[in-house]
């Protein structure tokens, strides 16, 4: 998938490319009911920093009022995983 910098593009969600790499998303989506996953997850992809194998993260960010903390996990070839992400 072609993307500028800074745009999302993405597979259901669920792999969204950004810049040089790829964010995964595991199971958050159902800890935000009432929320837009979709842009959840695009916003938190611009937001991640980029994670060596094997670092961990844990991110806070604002949506739309709503502070939403997440978990972010470098793997092999630019890919960082987010297991989980919920309203805080």
């Amino acid at each position: 998938m072609a993307c500028a910098e800074n745009k999302v593009i993405g597979d259901a969600d669920k792999n969204l490319k950004i810049g040089n790499g790829t964010v995964t998303f595991g199971h958050g989506g159902r800890h935000i009911a009432g929320m837009d996953v979709s842009f959840a997850e695009q916003t938190i992809a611009k937001n991640v920093p980029k994670l060596n194998v094997g670092e961990n993260y844990i991110g806070n960010i604002n949506i739309n009022g709503m502070k939403i903390e997440y978990h972010a996990f470098g793997r092999p070839e630019r890919v960082i995983n987010i297991g989980t992400y919920f309203i805080k």
